[in-house]
């Protein structure tokens, strides 16, 4: 089996140091876009995938007595075989700090924090969608000029460009 860089024309791009200090400037600016900028913070702060993300629930970030977890051990992810074996991811201390606020924010806005509850939840209250995540993902590149898909944004529950 060839290499897997020798069988595509070229290797996919990927946000530089630059261009991802812009996509969470966009997200931060707003005081309504903080979930979003969370679920940005979490993607580039980890390397979780869209699925990984959309599937955290309270439980996986919280301890029981609420103090947010330093791991996260991972219920959903990528299998490569039948038994997989565990998987964590380390949280860095800026993305701990956005954790401990997003769990404050929740309480405000009346969002469960049972540890079953998603993490995430969309405009409609029920778990978010990695669709959702995609097309945010778009919009939001596109609000930070940073452009590495050609694909239209499309409506979603995430904060707009206009402040």
């Amino acid at each position: 089996m060839p290499a897997y860089a020798a069988a595509i024309p070229r290797p996919p791009r990927t946000l530089t140091e630059l261009e991802q200090g812009m996509l969470l400037k966009v997200t931060g600016e707003r005081r309504d876009g903080f979930r979003d900028h969370v679920i940005f913070a979490v993607a580039l702060g980890t390397g979780l995938r869209e699925h990984e993300i959309a599937a955290l629930d309270v439980g996986d970030v919280l301890h029981d007595d609420g103090r947010v977890r330093r791991r996260i051990a991972l219920r959903t992810f990528k299998r490569s075989s039948t038994e997989p074996a565990t998987q964590e991811v380390f949280i860095p201390d800026s993305l701990w700090y956005k954790l401990g606020k997003l769990v404050s924010w929740k309480r405000g806005q009346g969002e469960s924090l049972e540890p079953a509850a998603p993490l995430f939840v969309s405009r409609r209250g029920r778990r978010i969608s990695t669709r959702t995540l995609v097309r945010a993902h778009v919009q939001l590149q596109h609000c930070a000029h940073v452009e590495l898909q050609r694909s239209p944004a499309k409506r979603s529950s995430f904060s707009s460009c206009s402040r």
